[in-house]
């Protein structure tokens, strides 16, 4: 027979729907096995835009989210959470299981006697105000504990670029196996601070800001604006429609806030990335795939075309995004699978792809060509001589990138600059090599 469910967070329909997704989840699944309508009430303090109470509700655990809700942690954790599935679900997981151990203690209370032989007969005679104040303090460690796992999220959403466009297609449980992937496994969590770190460098780029256009998302509001709402509005209309057109009289619909970004008609960039064997060392492959990563994003936010060629002693594979057509979320994870081939390096064959890369569309005309390697290799002077007529004539730039290697040298002849990038410091240079890529004359 199955467990009835028992609420105290007030929930319609489109509520139910989004914990559904995130039972899914084999985690939050075996979390629901403490007490489903627990675990979707902690789920809902964290997502709904607005958390009430339900007086009427009986439930042991009504004092502990009560409690919970008038903590200041509690709304601070809340503004990384609320409307975002993920860092709902992940706060949920590192907040409930102390929930869960502390309405443990209150039902064992519950079924002792007291020196009168009789038992408590509602959970308020069991918190007094010392258990109370215990309460409270373990909810705020464990609330930290929430946010820094939402936080986290927001930082890997930040770093890699994913827009909600990207999560839109994905089940909460495939959004949830994403996060996991991106934290916990370790190559894959240092490609990610450090895209994060190159992500950074990439958002101190100015844009101008326009009055006309909406491009860029800068908050999530309320409101009646139905070209501007959440892909979850869209799918409360599909599920619950009653409750979309109430919320939509209302003007409680969530929307984006949005501000005009002008289009710079900047060119595209062509990444050249070493794949070489002696890429695997150190920390090279790590940075050379942040900085393919900032650069794709930089490419989508000035409406760029994106060109990425892989090289070593010969060209591995090309690939070319339009600048209306920019990298997936899939692409850019697809990057984390691109594989050393051994061998050396050939700088001359890879700049000559480049170039007719850019002569492919008439849209790679100017060019940036970053060229990203730890490889030594001296290309000839008649082939100097020739690829500076071709920069000239074409209006290409090349921006040299030696990655935990002092090979400028070898760069210095056919790149217009020079970047020497490693993990220590504050990648000062990199941060150069960025603003001279963004703002082309």
């Amino acid at each position: 027979m199955q467990k009835k469910v028992v609420n105290v967070i007030q929930k319609d329909a489109y509520d139910v729907m989004v914990f559904d997704g995130a039972k899914a989840s084999p985690k939050v699944s075996t979390l629901c096995e403490s007490g489903e309508g627990l675990i979707q009430d902690v789920f809902n303090c964290f997502y709904k835009m607005d958390p009430k109470i339900d007086e009427e509700s009986t439930a042991t655990h009504k004092p502990l989210l009560q409690s919970l809700m008038g903590l200041n942690e509690f709304e601070q954790a809340r503004a990384s959470t609320q409307i975002d599935d993920v860092s709902s679900a992940l706060a949920t997981l590192a907040f409930a299981p102390e929930l869960v151990s502390k309405l443990e203690e209150i039902e064992k209370k519950m079924e002792q006697k007291d020196s009168k032989g009789n038992k408590p007969e509602s959970v308020e005679e069991v918190l007094d105000d010392a258990t109370m104040a215990g309460i409270r303090n373990a909810f705020r460690a464990t609330l930290q504990e929430a946010q820094e796992e939402a936080d986290e999220w927001a930082e890997i959403k930040s770093g890699w670029g994913i827009e909600e466009g990207d999560l839109q297609k994905m089940s909460l449980k495939e959004k949830l196996e994403l996060a996991e992937n991106l934290r916990n496994n370790a190559k894959v969590k240092n490609i990610s601070d450090m895209v994060g770190r190159f992500r950074n460098l990439v958002r101190g780029v100015e844009t101008q800001v326009s009055s006309h256009g909406y491009d860029e998302v800068i908050d999530i509001t309320q409101g009646d604006d139905l070209a501007n709402i959440l892909p979850s509005e869209l799918l409360k209309l599909e599920m619950t429609p009653e409750l979309f057109y109430v919320d939509l009289v209302e003007r409680r619909l969530l929307q984006y806030n949005l501000k005009g970004v002008e289009d710079q008609g900047k060119g595209p960039l062509i990444v050249c990335s070493d794949v070489s064997g002696s890429m695997t060392f150190g920390n090279r492959e790590v940075l050379a795939k942040a900085m393919i990563i900032a650069l794709m994003q930089l490419a989508a936010k000035e409406k760029r075309p994106f060109g990425l060629i892989t090289f070593e002693t010969k060209v591995v594979s090309t690939q070319f995004w339009p600048k209306n057509s920019p990298a997936t979320l899939e692409d850019k994870l697809e990057v984390l699978n691109i594989q050393s081939v051994g061998g050396g390096t050939n700088f001359e064959v890879t700049l000559d792809t480049a170039v007719k890369m850019r002569d492919q569309n008439l849209e790679f005309k100017p060019a940036d060509i970053v060229f990203v390697t730890d490889g030594d290799f001296i290309c000839s002077q008649a082939f100097i001589e020739k690829f500076e007529k071709t920069k000239v004539e074409k209006d290409v730039r090349v921006h040299g990138v030696c990655v935990e290697a002092r090979y400028e040298k070898y760069l210095q002849p056919f790149c217009d600059f020079v970047a020497v990038v490693s993990q220590s410091g504050e990648l000062t240079v990199a941060k150069e090599l960025v603003k001279r890529i963004a703002n082309k004359k």
